[in-house]
């Protein structure tokens, strides 16, 4: 779509504030999120990260931490100037694991589809796995595709799933 998302400092005076933006050759950018935004259930966006995926549909998905709420951090969907959306939060149910929560997200094990469904790779605590892949989106809860310790087609169970390696 021309588009184009970009990690960024805003600077008003001598403040410094993290951003994501999305803009195109003809347009001035847009922030999408910035470090201080509101997030989830009162809390705050506190870090703003490196690394972040856009589709054509001009959707930005991203893993950003959180301080003042029930989650230190989430996966976010949103688009420039719009609302930014939960796909997934720390603490929240992870399903297919017997009880276990979302402990952590890499944004390195994120991927966004054009029609903003979004696969990540997930840490998990308290249940019958630690890791596990998961499909969302910002109107569907995340779904497992494939937990730890989980048959696996044609035979045999899934191992631990490593970060960062399981997406190219």
């Amino acid at each position: 779509s021309g588009q184009v998302t970009f990690h960024a400092i805003s600077q008003s005076g001598i403040t410094q504030t993290p951003a994501i933006f999305t803009g195109s050759g003809t347009a001035s950018p847009v922030k999408v999120v910035a470090r201080g935004d509101a997030g989830p259930a009162g809390s705050i966006v506190n870090v703003i990260p490196l690394n972040f995926q856009m589709n054509n549909a001009g959707q930005v998905v991203y893993v950003a931490g959180l301080v003042g709420g029930s989650s230190p951090e989430g996966i976010f969907l949103g688009t420039a100037g719009g609302a930014q959306a939960s796909v997934a939060l720390a603490g929240a149910g992870a399903p297919g694991t017997g009880g276990g929560v979302f402990s952590d997200f890499r944004n390195f094990d994120i991927e966004l589809n054009n029609s903003g469904a979004v696969a990540f790779r997930a840490d998990i605590t308290g249940g019958t796995a630690s890791s596990g892949v998961y499909l969302g989106s910002a109107s569907a809860p995340p779904a497992p595709r494939l937990i730890e310790g989980k048959p696996l087609p044609g035979g045999g169970t899934a191992g631990f799933l490593t970060p960062a390696l399981n997406f190219i």
